[in-house]
C-alpha cells in the first residue's frame, strides 16, 4: 500500500490536543477509514509542528480523512522507505 508523510502545525497547544482528541480520531479513523493506517507521528510539543506517517490507497483518501475530522495539514506527499543497506546497495557497496 502506498504510504505518505503528512506535515502538520498543531500550534503550543498540541500535547493537550492530543491527550483530549487522540483517542476520538483514532476511533473515527478506524470506523470511517478502515483501509487507512496511522504509524505514528515525530512532535515537536513546543512548538506542535509534527510528521505523521500514513499507509492509503492514495492522497485523496488521506485528504479527505484530514478534512473530514479536521486535521490541519501543511503538506503531505508520497514516500518510499530506504534503510542504509538500501542506500549502499543503490550506490554499488
Amino acid at each position: 500500500m502506498p504510504r505518505f508523510l503528512a506535515i502538520h502545525n498543531f500550534g503550543p497547544g498540541a500535547r493537550e490536543m492530543f491527550a483530549q482528541a487522540g483517542p476520538a480520531m483514532l476511533a473515527a479513523v478506524k470506523e470511517v477509514y478502515p483501509e487507512v493506517v496511522w504509524s505514528g507521528v515525530h512532535i515537536e510539543w513546543e512548538t506542535g509542528k509534527a510528521v505523521c506517517v500514513w499507509d492509503a490507497p492514495d492522497a485523496a483518501t488521506v485528504k479527505g480523512l484530514f478534512e473530514q475530522l479536521q486535521v490541519p495539514y501543511e503538506d503531505l506527499f508520497p514516500v518510499e522507505w530506504m534503510s542504509p543497506h538500501d542506500m549502499a546497495m543503490a550506490g554499488g557497496a
